[in-house]
Parts: C-alpha cells; sequence; structure tokens
C-alpha cells in the first residue's frame, strides 16, 4: 500500500482517468489476492465507509442521465480508487495504517526535493513549477501545499 501511494502521488496524484484506471486494476487484483489468502471481505460499517461507498456508487449511477454519458463514465471511473483503497485499508491491519501514515512526510519530503532538483532540469521545469511556484508532481501549487499540509 505505501509503495502504491508513492507511485499514485509521483503520477500526477492520479488526477487523469487513464492512471485512475490503471490503478483500480492494481487495487482490484491485490484486494483478489487479500480476499484468496483470508478467504473473507471485511467490511466495517463506519462513517467514512459509508461516504466512500456512496461517493463511488454516486459516480457510477451519475452517466445513467449525463449529458455526456461517455465522458461521464470515465470521470467516475476517477473516483473508484477511493473506494478500492478505503476496502484495501479496511482489509489491513491497524498497524499497517499507522505505518502508512507515519511514512506520509517522508513521502512529501521526497516529493519536494524531487520536484526541487526537477526545477533544474528545463524539460522537468515545466511540469513540476508554475508561474515560478512548487506545483510538484500534482502540477497544481495549492494542492501540492495542501498535500504538505497533511503530511505535516
Amino acid at each position: 500500500m505505501c509503495i502504491i501511494l508513492f507511485l499514485s502521488l509521483l503520477c500526477t496524484g492520479v488526477y487523469y482517468e487513464y492512471q485512475a484506471c490503471f490503478l483500480s486494476i492494481g487495487m482490484l487484483y491485490m484486494l483478489w489476492r487479500v480476499i484468496r489468502q483470508n478467504g473473507v471481505l471485511i467490511l466495517k460499517k463506519n462513517y467514512p465507509a459509508i461516504f466512500y461507498a456512496g461517493l463511488v456508487l454516486a459516480y457510477l449511477i451519475s452517466p445513467l442521465w449525463a449529458a455526456d454519458s461517455h465522458m461521464a463514465f470515465w470521470g467516475s471511473m476517477k473516483f473508484l480508487p477511493i473506494g478500492l483503497g478505503a476496502l484495501l485499508m479496511m482489509q489491513s491491519p491497524m498497524e499497517l495504517r499507522i505505518d502508512i501514515l507515519k511514512k506520509l512526510p517522508a513521502m512529501g519530503t521526497l516529493l519536494v526535493l524531487f520536484s526541487g532538483l526537477g526545477g533544474v532540469v528545463p524539460v522537468l521545469r515545466e511540469y513540476l513549477w508554475t508561474g515560478n511556484r512548487l506545483a510538484g508532481t500534482f502540477q497544481y501549487p495549492n494542492t501540492f501545499a495542501l498535500f504538505l499540509m497533511i503530511c505535516l
């Protein structure tokens, strides 16, 4: 999960639909392996789980009345990793979840270093910096700053 999270952060925070689809496929595979190994799917009833399930389901049924059903479907795929990530975390022991939270500051630090050093390379600078502001791998300074504040 830590590797998937870090790779997701490197890939523009999985902003684009194709990235979300690839991530969803990987998470479905991981979920299948966990279920096969444990023999059961653990579903916890709490407010975050209900919220994530509702969010994903609302996006998945939105193509039924959307003006552009095709684009609405791909837009709903952007939010599928949220629900799958929540399901994977429910299968994980508490120690792993705490370990992931403890590693967030290190991940943020690595992203800042990568983005700062990448700003020296002209080809990377246009992706990592926006108007002389550090945008990081998210390509948007405010979102990157919010992520770094969460890391703190």
